[in-house]
């Protein structure tokens, strides 16, 4: 997504650089048995005791996408979902999904793109993000 960046001039070296914030989706989430018809469905779990997004690279077309989130029990971890252009840029995000748990969450909108998304619990003081819990959109026309 592009930003409005300005920029200093030779002649103004000391004046401040200022990014517009990232524009955020409106989202809406629920908790759900089962993933329904057109979903985009996403385990939380671990893979040889990291914390994973499965898969990790996903696509879905322009416009309301739903996503399917699992959390796969292990060890009663929670995880979340959040969405942007690189991890911390965050312009979507789920709330807390407790292990054994799945929810929908809808996101409106969405243009063309490639997104990450990650994971921004923090387990034993180190972010699952920063742990591998990463993973790309591509948003098709």
């Amino acid at each position: 997504m592009p930003t409005a960046t300005t920029t200093p001039t030779a002649a103004a070296t000391s004046a401040p650089t200022t990014t517009a914030p990232l524009a955020t989706f409106a989202t809406t989430s629920e908790l759900a048995a089962s993933p329904p018809p057109g979903a985009v469905a996403l385990d939380l779990t671990f893979v040889h005791d990291q914390p994973r997004f499965q898969p990790n690279a996903i696509q879905a077309s322009a416009g309301t996408v739903t996503f399917f989130l699992r959390n796969v029990r292990y060890l009663n971890v929670p995880h979340d979902f959040r969405l942007g252009p690189a991890v911390q840029q965050r312009q979507a995000a789920s709330p807390l999904i407790q292990a054994g748990q799945s929810i929908t969450f809808t996101v409106e909108n969405l243009p063309p793109g490639t997104y990450t998304f990650w994971c921004d619990v923090s387990g034993g003081g180190t972010a699952h993000y920063a742990e591998g819990m990463v993973g790309t959109l591509t948003v098709v026309p």
